[in-house]
C-alpha cells in the first residue's frame, strides 16, 4: 500500500455519496444502507490517523463500498470460492497495515466496535 496516492479528482463530494446512497435504497431498501454509513464512518477515524490518507475521501469511499446493492445481492456476494477466501486472507493483512499505520488496534479507534469474527476465520 505504499505509494498511495489521494485524490479528489474522481471523488464524489459525501453530499453527492449521500444522494447516490439515497437512490439505492429507494432502489433495494435494507440494512445495508445503515451498515454502508458505518463503514464510511470507520473508514474515516481511521483515516484521520493515517498520516498519508484523506478522511473525507475515506467517509465517502467507506460509504459508497457497498453502492453495487442497489440493485440487489447478488449469488456472488456470498458463495464461497477461491476469491472468497484470497479476499478474507486480504483483510487480515489490510487490518494489520492500518493498525501499525494508528499504532493500535482498530477497535481502540472504533467507538462501540468490539472484536468480531474476523479472529474466528483466521
Amino acid at each position: 500500500m505504499d505509494g498511495v496516492k489521494n485524490t479528489r479528482d474522481d471523488t464524489p463530494s459525501i453530499e453527492e455519496a449521500q444522494v447516490f446512497l439515497t437512490e439505492a435504497e429507494q432502489l433495494n431498501p435494507g440494512g445495508w444502507v445503515s451498515h454502508s454509513l458505518y463503514v464510511g464512518k470507520a473508514a474515516q477515524l481511521i483515516a484521520q490517523r493515517c498520516q498519508h490518507l484523506d478522511s473525507e475521501i475515506a467517509l465517502v469511499l467507506g460509504t459508497l463500498h457497498d453502492i453495487g446493492r442497489r440493485f440487489g445481492v447478488t449469488s456472488m456476494r456470498h458463495g464461497v470460492n477461491n476469491y472468497t477466501i484470497a479476499k478474507w486472507k486480504a483483510t487480515f493483512t489490510i487490518k494489520e497495515y492500518f493498525e501499525a499505520c494508528i499504532g493500535g488496534s482498530l477497535y481502540n479507534v472504533l467507538p462501540g466496535v468490539i472484536e468480531n469474527t474476523l479472529y474466528l476465520l483466521k
